[in-house]
């Protein structure tokens, strides 16, 4: 779960679900969801395709009324494995991570493995393209094994600390010193 605050003073607060593991490479998606209260996201009866239209799970279908719950805010592709959202605290207001949605994408397949982010609109939703912050942990063949972030924080100064568990490993990103 993440905070976000519009510029009118509108608190959100966002869930990223870890979906379902079919086999397809493609289904279902993970989803971004801006809870709201007494709202229904159609978990477990309800997932998302690629493009974040409900469906019914495997085994519900006949049975599952995917129409009536809320729809994701985003689908972000299957096996992602999201374990974590976070956004910048409101002490931090400048530097690389100020202003966006940041996840923990775990998983190993199909785009997994790294951290990501979006910008935050005035209204406090991610928008536009996600950027990838941390990347490339990809298995080398007598470099580095395959990585997985677990978890992130930003401290006071800015600087985003990766859990990667994999390796067992912090990895530690300072934003460039302004002059």
């Amino acid at each position: 779960l993440a905070g976000t605050i519009a510029r009118d003073g509108t608190v959100r607060l966002w869930q990223a679900e870890n979906s379902v593991d079919y086999t397809d490479a493609a289904l279902p998606a993970e989803e971004l969801n801006e809870l709201k209260d007494g709202a229904s996201y159609g978990w477990p009866y309800c997932v998302s395709d690629a493009r974040g239209k409900a469906l019914p799970a495997r085994g519900y279908e006949g049975r599952a009324r995917c129409n009536a719950h809320t729809p994701a805010h985003a689908a972000w592709p299957a096996h992602v494995a999201p374990l974590q959202l976070l956004t910048a605290p409101q002490t931090l207001t400048t530097g690389p991570f100020a202003g966006r949605l940041l996840a923990v994408w775990h998983g190993y397949r199909t785009g997994g493995h790294r951290i990501v982010a979006w910008r935050l609109d005035e209204h406090g939703r991610p928008a536009g393209a996600r950027e990838d912050l941390v990347s490339g942990w990809h298995a080398q063949a007598g470099v580095r094994p395959l990585g997985t972030p677990a978890g992130i924080t930003l401290d006071a100064d800015g600087r985003l600390w990766i859990v990667e568990d994999r390796n067992r490993s912090v990895i530690v990103i300072a934003p460039s010193p302004t002059p």
